[in-house]
């Protein structure tokens, strides 16, 4: 018990994970042990950051479904300690670890979820304090993902009050409160009930009232509810799909970033909706803008994310045209040096690879330049994964990535070219010159574990 709860107080989050682990495996082969937990972890939330996370991750280990009446009384006060705080990653943590105590089920737990529901519904509609609207949220969210039956209940009230969270001058309590809106409509499309489109004719309707003012953060709201209609109210929202598609695009180029990268976001969400609809309306107008957005660095990774699952919803109706460009892009992208290229480096390749998924042999006659330029930047997982996706969706590629893949392993790891079994030493100057030069970019510790 003491080795577990001395890396649980570790600041490499991979040790914590294993000791939470193995503190869970100890407290089931010897459960009158679990007591002795309670005092340590009891000290970790009042700790540092890392004595939290432990303390946590000790908590979320060992939740059972039988949980009894005092150990989820403990648990729930240990998370309240944090919960609300003052660090959001100690916050979403707690938050996760609380909503777990729902899922048991049961009178005990009904209770349990009916305080909480109810001390976060008063956090949303009092007097705002950051924190306490922040933990709100997120506890609703968490709440309606792991007792979905429990909150059905409540979901009246949480519609009501979440617009207060939705409305929030901060950003962060914003997002947070459209996944608890999200969970909320998951768990409504999943029920049958009378009520339902009246519920999501008010949140729509209360969406569109907010873009008509001139407050950001009441539009940046707005755009984020849309969004969850569009991935809750599929039926609902299919006669106002062009009213709602016209509406966030009317944004696109709004001042603030955050209300235009939101736009960017919520692209990919209308494609998805409407394929037949988007690519007759809207498609050409919405490429030319992602593009344009690549030009942006502050843009540049979501537009490329964008783009690449605007292709997974249309798939051929890209176009070579469309397609074109965005290659082009793709390999200006990744020709730029330093930390231009690597802020979106594993956007870049998360794109290649979404096109590879949608168009597969259409990109055929890019790959000869494109490979080059994707093995230039290096090992890395982004890379690995794209180079999966290639072989995976255009087949004749795979023994060339093979081969490529074979050559830089060989570089990173014994500093020559590969060569196969029995094939002849001598290279030409040219060959030696190239290899040397990927031979210097190449080689790191970081890149050499991942060969490994």
């Amino acid at each position: 018990m003491e080795d577990i709860m001395q890396r649980l107080r570790s600041k490499d989050i991979t040790v914590q994970q294993k000791a939470a682990a193995d503190l869970r495996l100890l407290v089931e082969g010897q459960p009158n042990i679990l007591n002795e937990a309670n005092k340590p972890i009891f000290e970790m939330m009042q700790g540092d950051t890392s004595d939290k996370i432990g303390g946590i991750l000790a908590i979320d280990a060992l939740i059972v479904n039988n949980i009894e009446t005092t150990t989820l009384a403990r648990f729930t006060s240990y998370l309240k300690m944090v919960l609300p705080g003052v660090d959001p990653q100690i916050m979403i943590l707690a938050a996760k670890a609380l909503g777990r105590l729902a899922t048991p089920g049961g009178p005990v737990t009904a209770v349990f979820v009916q305080s909480e529901v109810n001390i976060a519904l008063e956090y949303l509609q009092g007097d705002r304090q950051e924190n306490r609207r922040y933990a709100a949220a997120l506890v609703l969210r968490e709440l309606a993902a792991n007792a979905p039956t429990l909150i059905y209940t409540y979901v009246p009230q949480i519609l009501e009050v979440i617009w207060v969270g939705l409305r929030d001058p901060k950003a962060a309590i914003r997002e947070a409160s459209a996944e608890a809106l999200s969970a909320c409509l998951q768990i409504i499309h999943e029920r049958e009930n009378s009520q339902k489109q009246q519920w999501y004719t008010k949140i729509y309707d209360e969406a569109g009232r907010g873009l008509k003012t001139n407050n950001a953060d009441q539009i940046h709201g707005s755009l984020l509810a849309y969004r969850e209609l569009l991935r809750h109210a599929q039926s609902f929202m299919q006669e106002k799909y062009r009213n709602v598609a016209d509406a966030v695009l009317r944004f696109k180029d709004n001042k603030d970033g955050l209300i235009r990268r939101t736009v960017i976001s919520l692209i990919p969400d209308l494609a998805e909706f409407n394929p037949a609809d988007f690519v007759a309306v809207y498609l050409h107008k919405c490429m030319d803008y992602l593009l344009y957005q690549l030009k942006k660095d502050r843009d540049r990774s979501i537009s490329f994310i964008a783009i690449g699952q605007v292709a997974c919803a249309v798939k051929r109706d890209m176009g070579h045209h469309n397609l074109d460009q965005i290659l082009s892009n793709i390999k200006e992208g990744l020709s730029v040096k330093g930390r231009s290229r690597s802020g979106s480096e594993a956007a870049i390749f998360q794109c290649i690879g979404m096109l590879a998924r949608a168009v597969g042999p259409a990109l055929t006659k890019h790959m000869h330049d494109l490979l080059e330029s994707m093995f230039a930047c290096g090992l890395s997982e982004p890379l690995r994964q794209a180079l999966t996706d290639l072989a995976t969706n255009i087949p004749p590629l795979l023994p060339i990535i093979q081969e490529r893949l074979l050559n830089t392993l060989s570089i990173i790891l014994s500093g020559q070219p590969f060569r196969q079994p029995g094939s002849p030493v001598s290279e030409s100057h040219e060959i030696r010159r190239h290899f040397t030069t990927q031979i210097n970019d190449l080689k790191d510790v970081e890149q050499t574990v991942l060969a490994l």
